[in-house]
């Protein structure tokens, strides 16, 4: 496990929310900056529920465009178990970035198969990234997600499990 670290940027906060979630249910939930900032980070995690096998399975998790200068963190994360769960979907926000904004490409994966994709930055600006499944389906999984610096760009392999063809999205 990484994390980034640095100086507190201006305007630096970690907000968010928390949800229930049912037994065997699918959340799909964005956490959202204040008007005006930019998203850094976010994700979720499994709230009083210690260090265990929560039973619960991340498939996006990823940046999201809200409204004309609101952005956030979209999670989709589903709950494998009998038993309701607490979910605290958090983002990571900051004054504008000077060049900030979100990027991303699609790519229809075939049922039964894998695909790469890659998502460059404009020129003048360097890459973050973010990847996931664009309609959260657990049964589409992320085999890798990388910076290749080389390119300026974020690189997402995915699986796709099922038969049928579904999109995949790299930011």
């Amino acid at each position: 496990l990484y994390a980034v670290c640095a100086d507190p940027p201006p305007g630096y906060e970690v907000t968010g929310h928390n949800a229930s979630m049912d037994p065997a249910e699918v959340v799909n939930e964005i956490a959202e900056c204040p008007t005006g900032k930019a998203v850094l980070g976010g994700g979720a995690q499994v709230v009083g529920a210690g260090s265990a096998n929560f039973g619960t399975l991340i498939s996006t998790s990823s940046p999201a465009s809200v409204s004309r200068g609101t952005f956030g963190w979209r999670t989709v994360i589903g709950n494998l178990t009998p038993t309701a769960r607490d979910i605290g979907f958090r983002v990571v926000c900051a004054d504008q970035l000077a060049g900030f904004e979100i990027v991303s490409e699609d790519l229809l994966v075939p049922g039964n198969s894998f695909g790469t994709i890659a998502v460059a930055c404009n020129a003048g600006t360097v890459i973050g990234g973010g990847l996931g499944p664009v309609d959260g389906n657990a049964t589409q999984e992320i085999r890798q997600s990388y910076p290749d610096t080389g390119a300026g760009q974020w690189v997402g392999t995915f699986r796709n499990i099922p038969p049928a063809e579904r999109p995949f999205r790299v930011w």
